[in-house]
């Protein structure tokens, strides 16, 4: 066990990682040479001497440590930084401190609202409550119940401290003792007492002695002799049938030795301890999360784990299984390349996780599905290059970071309900990949389905930008529709040699070959677009026809090897910006062109038809027609 630094940290419940106690001994105890303050310090230079001088606080030191009347964090909290200069140094991107998690995020990462009720207790608004789920101020009515939040909500018996107003003496079998409340909200009455004298147990027919706060079986003429007598399971160091295991007398517990104690079997050494199928997890969590290095993981323990730190498990090829997982309830986060190239991994199932890091799971070639119900926010390269991967149930996760299924080369499905952010190249290379459901996605990253060549229905409505490479190289989608959509990069659908139609509505600028080679694209029409950049639509051989009613700027080789076009529609009534290639390699004289009739020879925009009636824009056509 890890223990030279953590041993000297005698409130911090839960350590992952020594570096993150280090700086919460900076940060939040405050070890600093301010903590070296004398006795002969006065009362007025003490931050606190009582909890309640800590209580108001919006940074969650609450708590009042009474050694350095310092304000410090409630025990076993662990905080990643308590402001920006925490966080600077870092090459992740992840530079800000976000004071409502205590952890380094990305610029750009909203600020929360709120922490607790005390940041919104002075709003006009009526808004007085904190919502921790969302970090936001909100009306009291609205504010989601959870447990935890020191409310006894509808299913709780207790949440925290609040007990309810119960003592042990509130249940049947108990005269006193410490009721406390679980991490379920539900009572615990493991510290109660059965009795504390001897008059408690009085009622009992058999067991009238009072002993360790349980009522027994008072010691016989024959206790104490050195031998079994009738009605006796133990008598000193003699147990009946030589049984002296826990398990032996008790289906509750699997490790350990029962006491005797006036001829009677007790439990107090006795512990039910977690089993584990892996060997090398097994390892681990007696490493880290046995608390008191008995070689036993119980289940108070297992409530304590919060994450497993990075690269834990990193190129481990023994594990086949993270099922012993599961076992900790509080477990929800795995840190950077945890589990990265372990190739006997085949299933991963584990429901209570809500986040992974970066490469976690990269290079795991044998993983073939991942159900993981409860998951927000999958990392950067999370599956990358995961050969074999074939589905992943995620229906609750909301951001996705870059390359994170790259390479997924057996993915067949991408259905993400409640994503709102992908990020670059994330299925980059999908070439299995044949359905997307991102419903409310607004941004399609820079190449998220560059090369996914069994593309073929995509639904993704809300898309507003689509960024450059985006779908490069889809090859067998026929058809898009993004009505919402205003901006579309460069090579957005390059190279999607069987899209037959694309609905665009909004967009108003078509970028550097955003449709180059797509070869069997017949038809485009661009109501509001005003720009069309370079190579847009160069090497389009079956497209017919090109409606841009508001196209004011067209760049070079825009047409390119458009052999098959036989009909342009340019109706804006302004000027419209052409270049000396605009047409470059395009046979205008067999295609029809249509403008606004105020560029017919001595018209008032520019540039106008001469007056062989079929020139325009230095190039000879088949016809030119006109509307008003």
């Amino acid at each position: 066990m890890k223990r030279n630094i953590l041993n000297t940290l005698t409130n911090i419940k839960t350590y992952k990682h020594i570096t993150i106690l280090l700086l919460s001994c900076v940060y939040i105890i405050g070890c600093s040479e301010d903590s070296a303050k004398t006795d002969n310090q006065t009362q007025s230079e003490h931050e606190c001497s009582t909890e309640a001088d800590c209580s108001n606080r919006t940074d969650g030191l609450t708590k009042c440590d009474l050694v350095k009347f310092v304000c410090i964090a409630p025990q076993g909290e662990v905080r990643e930084c308590m402001n920006d200069s925490a966080c600077s140094a870092r090459t992740d991107g992840k530079t800000k401190c976000n004071l409502a998690e205590y952890k380094c995020v990305s610029l750009g990462t909203p600020e929360p609202e709120c922490i607790n009720d005390n940041a919104c207790s002075a709003r006009q608004d009526g808004k007085t409550h904190c919502d921790k789920s969302t970090q936001k101020c909100v009306l009291p009515e609205i504010v989601q119940p959870y447990c935890g939040d020191s409310n006894i909500d509808s299913g709780e018996e207790c949440d925290s401290e609040n007990l309810n107003q119960k003592r042990c003496i509130d249940f049947d079998g108990f005269v006193d003792g410490i009721l406390t409340c679980d991490s379920s909200c539900q009572f615990n009455t493991n510290e109660c007492y059965e009795c504390t004298d001897n008059t408690h147990c009085a009622g009992n027919a058999e067991k009238t002695v009072c002993d360790n706060h349980i009522c027994i079986v008072p010691k016989s003429d024959t206790c104490g002799n050195g031998e079994l007598d009738d009605g006796e399971d133990c008598d000193g160091e003699l147990f009946k049938d030589d049984k002296a295991l826990c398990s032996d007398w008790s289906e509750e517990y699997n490790k350990g030795n029962v006491s005797c104690n006036h001829c009677v079997i007790e439990y107090n050494n006795c512990s039910l301890c977690l089993t584990f199928r892996e060997d090398e997890i097994h390892d681990y969590a007696l490493e880290w999360w046995d608390e008191n290095e008995d070689g036993c993981i119980t289940q108070t323990e297992a409530e304590l784990v919060t994450e497993i730190s990075a690269n834990s498990f990193s190129n481990n090829n023994s594990i086949q299984s993270l099922e012993d997982l599961n076992q900790f309830p509080n477990l929800d986060y795995i840190a950077k390349s945890a589990f990265k190239g372990c190739t006997s991994l085949v299933n991963i199932d584990l429901p209570n996780i809500k986040q992974i890091g970066d490469e976690v799971f990269s290079g795991c070639i044998n993983i073939t599905s991942v159900n993981m119900p409860n998951i927000s926010s999958i990392g950067a390269y999370a599956f990358n290059n995961d050969t074999k991967l074939e589905t992943i149930e995620a229906p609750n996760v909301s951001s996705i970071g870059d390359y994170a299924f790259n390479g997924c080369s057996e993915l067949l499905n991408a259905n993400f309900p409640h994503v709102t952010k992908i990020g670059l190249y994330t299925f980059k290379d999908c070439i299995k990949l044949s359905s997307v459901n991102l419903p409310i996605l607004t941004i399609i990253e820079h190449g998220s389905f560059t090369g996914c060549t069994k593309l073929s229905n995509v639904n993704i409505p809300e898309a507003i930008i689509i960024n450059p490479n985006a779908f490069e190289n889809c090859a067998t989608i026929q058809s898009f529709k993004f009505p919402n959509a205003v901006s579309l990069g460069e090579k957005a659908f390059y190279g999607n040699s069987n899209l037959e139609s694309i609905e665009i509505p909004k967009v108003a600028k078509i970028e550097k070959s955003a449709f180059e080679n797509d070869s069997t694209l017949a038809s485009i029409n661009l109501p509001n677009t005003k720009e069309i950049h370079s190579y847009a639509f160069k090497n389009c051989s079956h497209l017919k026809t090109a409606e841009f009613p508001m196209v004011i700027e067209i760049r070079n080789d825009v047409f390119d090897s458009c052999t098959e076009l036989t009909s342009i529609s340019l109706q804006s009534v302004d000027d419209i910006s052409l270049r000396e290639q605009t047409f470059n390699n395009f046979a205008s004289q067999n295609c029809t062109l249509t403008l606004h009739d105020n560029k017919r020879n001595g018209g008032t925009s520019s540039p106008l038809v001469e007056e062989d009636g079929v020139t325009w824009g230095g190039l000879q056509w088949k016809e030119i027609n006109y509307v008003e």
